[in-house]
């Protein structure tokens, strides 16, 4: 973790300076005012010569234009003059430099202190895929999904089409979107009874583990037609579970269950679990 600091600080420590580099450049390298000035007004009397020549101007134009530009050059700063000035220039610009690499190096350091996670470990290579892989296959389920809902506009009676659009919302983990489409689909396929388990299911992941009167309904109504259909006695064993009063009917619907179920089954552990609480809330309410 050590290592890591300083590494980060020495990374932040290069990329500021990177970012102040031209704040330690100095100043080009001009002509100090008073020269220049005097080039400057060197130039002009040259044009007035030239501009006397070409018949551009009178005499007294051209003494009166001597004048003034001499006064003017007289009036010009000689050399040495406003050094102070151009120190005070390197001080600002150094003074500016370091407060920059410290703000960036420093700002950055603590930045990361409160949001980043220098303990996280690298994620391995073959992973990486893995996930590209899930991040293209939930793009190709999005595009699905749209086409799918186009052609349900057109065919809003297709039951099958409803449910094909309940699974994948639900494999997007849009469960609020996934329920809505089961509910079109069961609406118009009530005697699908796949349909009535998986709209159930997604109520109850909505709901995140309450079994909603709604729910409850529609396991009634498989287990009703399929007295051995393992997901709605698991279910409705959650439902039953809920209240004290109705505990001794999940205690039996799971018992039942467990029995049933092959060894080995990948459903068993959480079922045992649930039975176990079952059976403790039982003793508790009767204490």
């Amino acid at each position: 973790m050590i290592t890591f600091w300083i590494a980060g600080a020495l990374i932040s420590f290069a990329v500021a300076v990177v970012l102040v580099f031209p704040l330690l450049r100095g100043p080009k390298e001009y002509l100090p005012r008073g020269e220049y000035d005097a080039k400057v007004y060197d130039h002009q009397l040259i044009e007035v010569e030239n501009d006397i020549q070409r018949g551009l101007i009178t005499e007294e134009e051209t003494e009166s234009a001597r004048i003034e530009i001499q006064r003017r050059l007289l009036a010009t700063p000689r050399v040495g003059e406003n050094v102070q000035g151009a120190e005070f220039g390197n001080g600002l610009r150094w003074t500016v430099t370091t407060l920059s690499v410290l703000i960036v190096s420093l700002g950055s350091m603590v930045i990361y202190w409160q949001l980043g996670a220098p303990g996280l470990p690298d994620t391995p290579y073959a992973s990486r895929g893995d996930e590209l892989e899930r991040v293209e296959q939930s793009q190709q389920i999005v595009r699905m999904v749209e086409r799918l809902s186009a052609r349900l506009k057109e065919n809003p009676k297709d039951a099958k089409g409803w449910g094909m659009l309940g699974r994948s919302f639900r494999v997007l983990d849009r469960l609020e979107e996934s329920a809505q489409a089961y509910a079109k689909a069961y609406e118009l396929d009530s005697k699908n009874l796949d349909l009535a388990l998986d709209y159930g299911e997604v109520l109850v992941f909505i709901e995140q583990g309450y079994v909603t009167p709604k729910a409850r309904s529609l396991f009634e109504t498989v287990l009703a037609k399929d007295t051995k259909n393992f997901m709605a006695r698991f279910y409705l064993g959650m439902a039953f579970a809920e209240t004290t009063s109705e505990l001794p009917k999940a205690i039996a619907l799971w018992e039942g269950l467990v029995a049933d179920s092959p060894e080995g089954s990948p459903w068993l552990p959480s079922l045992k679990e649930h039975l176990r609480q079952a059976r403790k809330a039982t003793v508790k309410s009767k204490s």
